[in-house]
């Protein structure tokens, strides 16, 4: 019961890891993973399972860097918009809260922009960019995250 106590907790901070970026979603997930396979049962996780899983993680570590870059990218901002956008993931909820998580991306890149010398119209649609690639992030990360957890209890419970 411990294991599988410390294996739901895993699971349930992978989760919270989407929204707060201290906690990395996919390794905790894998971690997880890992004690079931080496405290509980060697035999149900399959090699395919383990090599789909792996590079699931490492694309879902990919997607943090990427989504946001291309969203902000797309709508016009540069490097140093990409950059602020991340110092907004990890600066903001300091001071807001959970409500920083999301805001402060797109209030930290809104502005730079505004110091940048642009216009309030296209500080707005660059943050907005940044809110969007964010989001999408995050909604493409669930998706692979659940469906990977979904994989994992038919393995454990029905296979």
């Amino acid at each position: 019961m411990l294991w599988w106590g410390i294996i739901i907790l895993l699971f349930i901070l992978a989760y919270l890891g989407l929204i707060v970026p201290a906690l990395p979603d996919a390794p905790l997930m894998i971690a997880g993973f890992v004690i079931y396979q080496f405290l509980i049962d060697s035999g149900q996780l399959g090699f395919g399972f383990w090599i789909t899983v792996l590079i699931l993680a490492i694309l879902l570590i990919l997607v943090d860097y990427v989504s946001s870059s291309i969203a902000v990218k797309k709508f016009g901002g540069n490097a140093l918009s990409v950059a602020a956008a991340i110092l907004g993931v990890i600066i903001i909820p300091v001071v807001m809260g959970p409500v920083g998580v999301i805001a402060g991306p797109f209030l930290l890149v809104f502005a730079l922009e505004l110091v940048l010398k642009k216009s309030v119209t296209v500080a707005l649609r660059i943050a907005y960019g940044t809110l969007i690639g964010f989001l999408g992030g995050i909604f493409a990360k669930f998706i692979v995250l659940t469906g990977i957890l979904i994989w994992f209890f038919v393995l454990v419970f029905w296979a």
